[in-house]
């Protein structure tokens, strides 16, 4: 997995000009078995250990946040699916119905 993990990181390398600086930074715990994964990964594609866990972390979300184009086609194709959605969408707009917090 660290082979294929490489892989993936080195082709999407980002390069930084010298000097910039990020606009926030914050503190992260690590556990020394966490730390000699990333530090290993990171030497590995030529990245500091910030800029590497940086960019594992805005993956993680893009791949939590977006739907990829395979699930979307699932989703437009579902005729029954699309009309719930629309009728609920019209419902909310018109202040039909009652929130349910779950």
């Amino acid at each position: 997995m660290l082979l294929l993990s490489y892989e993936r990181i080195i082709m999407n390398k980002k390069e930084y000009k010298k000097g910039s600086a990020m606009s926030k930074t914050i503190t992260l715990r690590l556990s020394d078995k966490e730390y000699n994964l990333y530090s290993q990964v990171a030497q590995a594609a030529k990245r500091p250990i910030s800029n590497l866990i940086n960019y594992l972390a805005q993956k993680k979300l893009e791949e939590d946040l977006f739907v990829d184009q395979i699930e979307m086609d699932e989703i437009i194709g579902n005729s029954m699916l699309i009309s719930g959605l629309k009728k609920g969408s019209k419902d909310a707009k018109q202040m039909k119905g009652s929130f349910v917090d779950v």
